[in-house]
């Protein structure tokens, strides 16, 4: 999943904000190209000279969170112990719910970026790791149904605008707390 630079103010940059803004309002399937440019003032053909597809441009406006979630993962496995491997993780995500959170609940709640980037190999690899660094290679199905609680949870607060409203900090605290508990079964153990 290749990410596209931008310049701030840019006609894609431009594309993009309003393309995300409609997106999370109404959803992908629900907003036309046509929505987009109007909601920016230019004709269907400007944004197609930017773009050559809705899908390229949900791309670009799931890109920011999904090099975040990537950047996580990398940490994540840089660190030597199978716990910190574990707690950075987590931190990590927390931290991504709170700077990238609706645009990150795209990736699960919207079906048609759901379908799309879980098709695409780079991404499911991706997940893959965010997954083994969370509950091991193999996890049983209950490993499976905490990590999807958790992700949901993280998710559904992500997605929710009224949490911008809760200092950044206790929000940061009352997440990781509550899915470090959901996965404490497969925390592996050691000191951190």
């Amino acid at each position: 999943m290749a990410a596209l630079v931008d310049h701030e103010g840019s006609a894609r940059s431009r594309v993009v904000a309003a393309a995300q803004a409609l997106f999370l309002e109404r959803g992908v399937h629900a907003t036309s190209l046509q929505m987009i440019a109007d909601s920016i003032g230019v004709t269907k053909a400007a944004v197609y000279f930017q773009f050559r597809s809705k899908r390229e441009i949900v791309l670009a406006v799931i890109a920011p969170a999904v090099a975040r979630i990537a950047d996580v993962v990398a940490n994540a496995e840089s660190e030597e112990s199978a716990l910190r491997r574990f707690d950075v993780a987590v931190g990590g995500l927390v931290d991504v719910v709170i700077e990238q959170g609706r645009v990150a609940s795209l990736l699960r709640r919207d079906t048609e970026v759901a379908e799309m980037v879980e098709g695409d190999p780079e991404f499911r690899g991706l997940m893959a790791r965010l997954d083994e660094l969370l509950v091991g290679l193999e996890p049983a199905p209950d490993a499976r149904v905490a990590l999807a609680l958790a992700g949901g949870g993280l998710m559904a607060v992500g997605s929710d605008p009224s949490w911008t409203r809760v200092e950044a900090a206790t929000l940061r605290s009352v997440l990781s707390e509550a899915v470090h508990r959901i996965l404490a079964p497969y925390r592996p153990p050691g000191d951190s």
